[in-house]
C-alpha cells in the first residue's frame, strides 16, 4: 500500500493542536475559516448565481453532527452510494470522494489525521 509521506511540519502543527486541545479542553477552531459565508463565497454579500436560492446555511461542528462519543470521518469506507449532494454544488468533491471509495485505500491515504474529537482533520 502506497503511504503519502507525512512532513513532519505538519505532524508537529497536529501535536500543537492536540496539545492545545488538551490543555484548554476546548475543540479546536480554524480562526481563518470562520463558520460564517465569508468562508463559502468570495463576496458574501453577492454570493454567486447557484447560490442565490440557497436558504440560509447552518453551521455546525462536527460534535454537532455526530452526536455519540466515536465521530470519525469514514467509518467503513464504503462511500460509494452512502453520497450525498447538498445545496452548495459540490458535485465536483463528492464525486473525487465516491470514486476514491472505490479504491479504500485512496481514500485512507486522503486523511492525514482524523482528530474530529478534537474538533480538526487534515487531509
Amino acid at each position: 500500500m502506497y503511504r503519502a509521506p507525512r512532513d513532519n511540519a505538519i505532524l508537529e502543527e497536529i501535536h500543537r493542536i492536540e496539545r492545545q486541545v488538551q490543555e484548554t479542553n476546548q475543540k479546536w477552531c480554524d480562526v481563518d475559516f470562520d463558520a460564517d459565508d465569508k468562508s463559502l463565497y468570495i463576496d458574501p454579500l453577492n454570493p454567486p448565481e447557484y447560490a442565490q436560492d440557497i436558504p440560509v446555511v447552518e453551521w455546525r461542528r462536527p460534535h454537532e453532527i455526530y452526536t455519540n462519543d466515536d465521530p470519525h470521518l469514514m467509518k467503513d469506507y464504503n462511500v460509494p452510494g452512502d453520497v450525498k449532494s447538498g445545496i452548495l454544488a459540490d458535485n465536483w468533491l463528492l464525486g473525487t470522494f465516491s470514486t476514491m471509495g472505490m479504491n479504500p485505500e485512496l481514500l485512507k491515504n486522503l486523511i492525514v489525521h482524523d482528530g474530529l474529537k478534537s474538533g480538526f482533520a487534515v487531509f
